[in-house]
């Protein structure tokens, strides 16, 4: 019994994980994108940058 529980919440925590990464690797390529069209946010992973309009 508790062994399923603690099964339980370590896949959950694994899928959490994997949606986080998935949101940030989303981030990512949404940031290079805006990178290479000449606006520079600011980007978690990057340096902070002022935007260019």
């Amino acid at each position: 019994m508790l062994l399923s529980i603690l099964l339980e919440s370590y896949w959950n925590t694994l899928k959490e994980i994997e949606e986080a990464i998935r949101y940030l690797m989303t981030f990512n390529s949404l940031g290079v994108l805006l990178e290479q069209g000449g606006i520079l946010p600011y980007f978690p992973n990057k340096s902070i940058r002022t935007l260019e309009l």
